[in-house]
């Protein structure tokens, strides 16, 4: 049994993620010598998903096996966008000018598309100054 293999059996005992468990069989599976139709099947996924993982084993190790993180949308709004923003939200309405009596996320939303030509819905502005 090579030290890669142990350190793989040691390992797939305490890892909690069903779908990295099964990467880290697999490539134990391959290290001992089954083919990889035969260590692919022992652990219960198909050999292209196999093959994908030994190229991250072989990459990156350990390591390459773990599920990685999803990305994220990018946000509509700039850091600059949304110091304008917090700026224009700290300052308040000013009904002198044609502005209502408090902001609403409709009126921001409208803000939003007057200065910076980008549309929002109410539910996004409510996200957006929740997180600001």
């Amino acid at each position: 049994m090579s030290n890669d293999t142990q350190r793989i059996e040691i390992i797939t005992g305490r890892e909690p993620r069903r779908r990295t468990m099964q990467r880290l069989l697999a490539v134990a599976n391959a290290l001992e010598g089954m083919s990889r139709a035969e260590a692919a099947r022992a652990a219960g996924m198909e050999r292209q998903a196999l093959r994908d993982a030994v190229i991250r084993f072989n990459a990156e190790g350990l390591a390459g096996l773990v599920d990685r993180p999803h990305g994220h949308r990018r946000e509509i709004l700039s850091e600059g966008e949304q110091a304008v923003l917090v700026h224009r939200i700290l300052v308040g309405p000013d009904p002198e000018r044609g502005e209502p009596s408090s902001w609403t996320l409709p009126d921001l939303c409208r803000f939003i598309e007057e200065r910076f030509d980008k549309t929002m819905c109410p539910q996004s502005m409510s996200r957006v100054v929740r997180r600001l």
